[in-house]
């Protein structure tokens, strides 16, 4: 092993910065990296770090002696524009940008081959949880049949908010923000976007499939209100974020979807509180495991970026044992049972076009619909109509 390996790191925000913390706190115990160079945007703003530190892109790809590059901006495209460049020039690359990954992981896979470097990016998806590890390496010949996951601590945070403590969806989202786990635009996370990158990377990793997103059936919490929370609680339920993925006895898929989601207080997922992040994963011999841990924050992430260094420094990369097979069709689905929360105004035109109605009832202004349905019907649905939406899992 290596006595010392050179870093070349992009972006210094929360997540750069949680990187500096975590190699600036583990120096006493004798860590091999030093961080050599820095690339920023903006060359003028106040750092906490010395100066000498401060590069541009070129001097760290241009740098024989950095051998692995970290990529820690939240721009996917300026992101891809590095991940293409550090694998071509031979560095091994550490990533944290989901979208980014999810969206160009086959070309960014066969550059790391064709160019002997590693590719590794554990950070992007529930932070400080070693979820994609554990699905290479423990889970890799295992025969997995189901992953669901509370991977977005953002929206667990307000969810929790409104649910535990009677707040708005408003002022849920307001401290967040101000706490820093959602962003000033908060869309990405509340409108389901965030869990849906990551959910396309844990796919690959579990299955061997690589979903396109346009096939993850999304809905964000932006539509939860007052009314959906009393549904809840008069049914003894609670509502979590969950993005789910399931095989069909064929090893088909038949689940990909990021959806508010009605679970039982007996499930280990509805007691995931405040921004934290937890998967279930299920396995057909052993059932169900749950990971769980801080998924978002600068040393949540900051860690599993070392994590990631350290790993890389042994000589790790993925092995992608079940294969990267591309799904170039929609998922073979199946029905699933759904809440559809809508005004009365709606449901007389609704009531022709919904799928098979099996409970309606008032409560507040809203008018609950419980029906069975595919998600291409509740797709055509929200080409037409307004409605909050929430899912019963089986």
């Amino acid at each position: 092993m290596k006595t010392t390996q050179k870093i070349g790191l992009f972006g210094f925000g929360v997540v750069g910065t949680g990187l500096y913390q975590i190699l600036a706190s583990q120096e006493k115990r004798k860590h091999p990296f030093l961080l050599d160079k820095i690339a920023v945007r903006n060359h003028n703003k106040q750092r906490k770090f010395s100066t000498h530190l401060l590069s541009t892109a070129n001097d760290i790809y241009n740098t024989p002696q950095i051998e692995v590059v970290v990529e820690a901006i939240d721009d996917a495209q300026a992101a891809l524009q590095i991940a293409r460049r550090t694998l071509q020039s031979g560095k091994g690359l550490i990533s944290a940008n989901k979208k980014m990954l999810a969206e160009n992981l086959p070309e960014l896979i066969g550059l790391s081959v064709k160019h002997q470097v590693p590719l590794l990016y554990e950070a992007a998806v529930c932070g400080s949880i070693p979820i994609i590890r554990n699905l290479e390496d423990y889970y890799s010949f295992h025969a997995l049949t189901e992953l669901n996951g509370i991977i977005n601590g953002s929206t667990n945070y307000i969810l929790d908010q409104m649910q535990q403590h009677q707040e708005s969806y408003q002022s849920a989202l307001q401290k967040a923000q101000a706490l820093g786990f959602a962003e000033r635009d908060p869309s990405l996370d509340v409108e389901g976007f965030d869990a849906s990158y990551k959910l396309q990377i844990l796919i690959l990793h579990a299955f061997g499939l690589y979903l396109k997103n346009e096939f993850i059936f999304r809905r964000g919490i932006s539509d939860i209100g007052i009314d959906e929370l009393r549904y809840a609680a008069q049914n003894d339920l609670k509502i979590k974020l969950i993005a789910s993925a399931k095989l069909n006895d064929l090893q088909q898929l038949t689940d990909a979807l990021v959806c508010p989601t009605l679970t039982k207080k007996s499930n280990p997922l509805s007691k995931i509180g405040g921004a934290q992040n937890a998967v279930l994963v299920g396995d057909q011999h052993i059932g169900f495991q749950l990971f769980e841990g801080q998924g978002a924050g600068d040393l949540a992430t900051g860690s599993a970026l070392f994590n990631d260094l350290s790993a890389a420094q042994r000589g790790y990369s993925y092995a992608y044992k079940k294969g990267i097979k591309t799904q170039e069709q929609p998922l073979a689905e199946s029905s699933k049972k759904w809440v559809l929360g809508l005004k009365n105004k709606d449901l007389k035109n609704m009531r022709g076009v919904l799928p098979k109605i099996e409970k309606e009832f008032i409560i507040g202004n809203t008018y609950f619909v419980e029906c069975l349905g595919s998600i291409q019907q509740i797709k055509e649905l929200e080409k037409q109509f307004s409605f909050s939406l929430m899912r019963i899992p089986e």
